[in-house]
């Protein structure tokens, strides 16, 4: 029987497999996600030096607190840099 288990013949590997697969892809989707909020709070950053448009520093504040809550597993450079945007913010917004 090629060491399947008769239990599952089988197909408790596929499960297995197929659930590893779809971690892994949503791992990547997030992790994708949140180099594009990076990548965006750095521009939106950029633009408010050179426009001083607040604006910008509103969607910084807001995509900030969206990832925050949204993303539990950020990594610790992650919350850093998220609240170092922050305080770019605070010393800016008046």
């Amino acid at each position: 029987m090629g060491g399947s288990d008769p239990f599952t013949k089988g197909y408790g590997t596929i499960i297995a497999l197929s659930a590893a697969l779809i971690v892994m892809v949503g791992q990547k989707i997030l992790i994708n996600q949140t180099r594009n909020d990076f990548r965006d709070m750095y521009y939106a950053k950029d633009m408010y030096l050179k426009t001083k448009n607040t604006e910008y520093l509103d969607f910084i504040l807001a995509r900030s607190k969206q990832m925050t809550n949204d993303v539990k597993v950020l990594s610790e450079r992650a919350k850093k840099e998220i609240a170092e945007l922050i305080e770019f913010v605070k010393k800016y917004k008046k």
